[in-house]
């Protein structure tokens, strides 16, 4: 099954991860290797990190700002 997301927490605990961002591949492999290529502690940092993109989500509402 292949399916695309925004909610980085859907992608935890999938078997394989691969990170777009403007049309380039930013990594392929397991969610363990995201973190470690990374050096993050969760997915979303590592996601953040790969990206750079700029918005600031609040978990309590899950509002998205551009910083």
């Amino acid at each position: 099954t292949l399916w695309a997301t925004h909610l980085v927490e859907e992608v935890e605990h999938a078997d394989r991860v691969i990170v777009l961002h403007k049309g380039s591949m930013r990594h392929q492999g397991c969610v363990a290797d995201l973190l470690a290529d990374t050096g993050q502690s969760n997915v979303q940092s590592a996601f953040l990190s790969l990206t750079r993109a700029g918005f600031v989500r609040f978990a309590s509402s899950g509002l998205r700002l551009p910083l």
